[in-house]
């Protein structure tokens, strides 16, 4: 005669909880992700150690830090007009009545998210700048990014190149060796 199990020697397993698999799930993603940081980081470092202008350029596009936030980014900016004896101006007249005006900062943002100036400029993506800053002229589709006009697209890059393109590559470089330097020293340790 078989014997039915008792209720206390009976062991279940017990269901997976749905959000821990999902927090878990992130976790791994985050790690991940910042796995290909340090590693795109790394790559960089080290094409900054033996730099030839060209290498350098391309090390900073391959590793580029947040924006900075608008108390930072005023107080940075305002260090580097200083520096350079140049005027400080923080707007950009634009070639658009329905948007006359733009911030800097907003520029530097816009710029920023897509990827820095290098990318932006290979990618010809300067209309897609133009757009996140609200000045669509082609809505976004399932497959393209909205884009502006071509004469916003070149007055932003202009504005960019004249009053934002040394400021952004000196604030990516400085990061870079920041984070240069901290590995340097977590090495020695």
């Amino acid at each position: 005669m078989a014997s039915t199990p008792t209720p206390s020697t009976t062991t279940s397993t017990p269901a997976p909880d749905p959000s821990w698999t999902s927090k878990y799930q992130k976790t791994q993603f985050e790690i991940k992700r910042r796995e290909e940081l340090l590693l795109r980081l790394n790559q960089a470092i080290a094409q900054l150690s033996h730099p030839t202008s060209q290498e350098h350029f391309a090390a900073l596009a391959s590793y580029i830090p947040p924006a900075l936030d608008k108390p930072r980014f005023d107080a940075a900016y305002a260090h580097f007009c200083q520096g350079k004896s140049v005027e400080m101006n923080t707007t950009i007249v634009m070639p658009d009545v329905r948007k006359p005006v733009i911030d800097l900062y907003s520029l530097h943002v816009a710029v920023m998210q897509e990827g820095s100036f290098a990318r932006v400029s290979t990618r010809k993506s300067w209309a897609v700048v133009g757009a996140r800053l609200g000045f669509v002229q082609t809505p976004a589709t399932a497959t393209e990014a909205a884009r502006s006009s071509p004469e916003i697209a070149v007055h932003l890059e202009r504005a960019y190149k004249d009053r934002l393109q040394q400021f952004d590559y000196l604030y990516v470089s400085s990061v870079i060796e920041t984070v240069r330097k901290r590995m340097g020293e977590q090495k020695k340790q």
